[in-house]
């Protein structure tokens, strides 16, 4: 299935015009029954939090602190680094 209107092909509900011609997603479907018209496609999805970038804003203290120290370190500390996060990993996990 395809939202006739927005394209989507993933919603948690689909939903049909009210001549039940064509079928809508969730979010398309419950404008189209409130506003008796097709939702403007500037309204479309927010993105996904895993599509956003971290911005500075959402960004904890801790994470800047992070940032700043592995910008700082040589490639071949970093190696070592991963390394041993690595192997501790390991060792939690058994």
């Amino acid at each position: 299935l395809e939202c006739f209107n927005c394209k989507v092909t993933q919603t948690p509900l689909w939903r049909r015009t009210l001549d039940r011609k064509h079928s809508l997603c969730n979010a398309c479907g419950l404008y189209y029954k409130q506003y008796n018209g097709h939702r403007p496609l500037h309204i479309r999805h927010k993105p996904s939090l895993s599509q956003m970038p971290m911005t500075p804003k959402s960004m904890t203290f801790d994470d800047m602190r992070f940032q700043a120290m592995v910008e700082r370190m040589p490639p071949g500390q970093m190696l070592k680094a991963l390394n041993m996060l690595e192997s501790r990993c390991h060792v939690l996990r058994n």
